[in-house]
């Protein structure tokens, strides 16, 4: 995956201030990584973290266009990870965040399809020895750590952060150090070389021989903290994501077509709603999946991939139409009978309308007025029965006329 400088980051905030196509999108994904492992070294949870990452970027895209310091996108979408992982935590419920799948709020991106498997297996390793080492820590020691490590904030910064004193900082700082340190020694040397990745983190000259095994251990524990989200981006597991989703705009009285094109890891599609209702996808060439959502309303659309790692989507359905056309009014006007209608829906088939006659037969009518739904039928004594279908298959019938004396 490029990695970008904050210069280039800051190219794609105009932009994407400008509102021009596929900037904002550009800058998603250039960042969502490092936020997304943050949220998940913070809250432990897979699912809370997308949650989170959504919630973050939705409130980006948001306030964008009042960021003076396009240069700062990092440091304002750290804080406000940071921000919103702590009301996830307070609350400990999960929200229901809309994300729309347009070139808005993409998917995150897949992993480096250039790496090695051998490379890839061991980032994978890495990243999942790692989260269950910090879902050890005390929330405050995680918070903490990974302020210090992912954020590179300032020990100052991070007590005014978490409204703890510097030396409770200093405190937790330690402690979360060495706890990782005795729960990944036996994994170090397996993930990454220590000597590189202190080097990268604590500077030159600061890897001092002759200092105890128990030290450097826990100065590389906190080195790999950061490169799980820094060097190692390109190594996250490959994930399903949604590409675009169309769904069409036609009422039918069967359901809404929904057609979605899926990516990454996905191996099966489906719709659910919050009444448990299950709709699976059939699968197409070329990613595309496809499914008749048969009630209105909102629905979650979810592309699951071979690790069970879920994409979602938020759907609003509205193009289910079961109601038939109405009769609103019925007017004689002398030489002829007017019959006002109603839909809802997909609307009336004014071609459709008639009027049985006498004898029988279907008689159609002499004048159709789209402006107004009204349809014209020359006047019969009495009630004669009446008929109309809506440009959803759904058929209305009533009586219309003029009443005997």
């Amino acid at each position: 995956m490029q990695q970008f400088t904050h210069r280039q980051l800051a190219l794609l905030v105009e932009r994407a201030q400008r509102q021009e196509q596929g900037a904002f999108s550009a800058l998603y994904h250039a960042t969502c990584d490092a936020q997304y492992y943050q949220a998940l070294a913070l809250l432990g949870d897979h699912q809370l973290a997308e949650d989170a990452l959504q919630e973050v970027y939705l409130t980006l895209h948001k306030n964008i266009a009042q960021l003076k310091n396009p240069q700062a996108v990092v440091a304002y979408l750290n804080r406000t990870t940071f921000l919103v992982c702590q009301n996830y935590r307070r609350t400990q419920s999960r929200r229901s965040v809309e994300l729309p799948c347009s070139d808005s709020f993409p998917q995150r991106p897949d992993e480096d399809v250039t790496a090695m498997p051998e490379e890839l297996a061991s980032r994978r390793e890495m990243m999942d020895e790692l989260q269950q080492a910090l879902l050890q820590l005390s929330p405050m020691e995680r918070q903490i750590v990974v302020l210090r490590y992912l954020q590179e904030r300032k020990l100052e910064e991070i007590a005014t952060l978490t409204g703890v004193s510097l030396s409770t900082v200093h405190r937790c700082l330690r402690r979360g150090k060495k706890q990782l340190a005795k729960l990944l020694r036996p994994k170090l040397p397996a993930f990454v070389p220590a000597g590189l990745v202190l080097a990268r983190v604590w500077g030159p000259g600061r890897l001092v021989p002759g200092k105890n095994a128990a030290r450097r251990a826990a100065l590389a524990t906190g080195a790999v903290v950061l490169c799980a989200v820094t060097g190692l981006v390109a190594g996250t597991a490959l994930r399903p994501r949604f590409e675009n989703v169309v769904l069409d705009t036609n009422f039918a009285r069967d359901g809404q077509l929904v057609r979605a094109w899926a990516g990454g890891s996905t191996q099966v599609v489906w719709a659910e709603n919050s009444a448990g209702r299950h709709i699976e996808f059939t699968a197409h060439a070329d990613g595309k999946y496809s499914g008749v959502v048969t009630e209105n309303g909102r629905w979650v659309l979810v592309a699951q991939g071979a690790g069970g790692d879920r994409a979602r989507c938020e759907l609003l359905i509205d193009r289910v139409d079961r109601q038939a056309p109405h009769i609103i009014e019925v007017r004689d006007e002398g030489e002829r009978l007017a019959v006002v209608l109603g839909d809802e829906g997909a609307g009336a088939d004014l071609s459709s309308a008639f009027i049985t006659g006498p004898d029988g037969s279907r008689v159609a009518p002499i004048l159709t007025d789209t402006a107004t739904n009204t349809v014209y039928f020359s006047i019969y004594d009495g009630m004669r029965p009446f008929s109309v279908t809506d440009r959803a298959g759904n058929t209305g019938a009533g009586t219309v006329g003029i009443p005997d004396p």
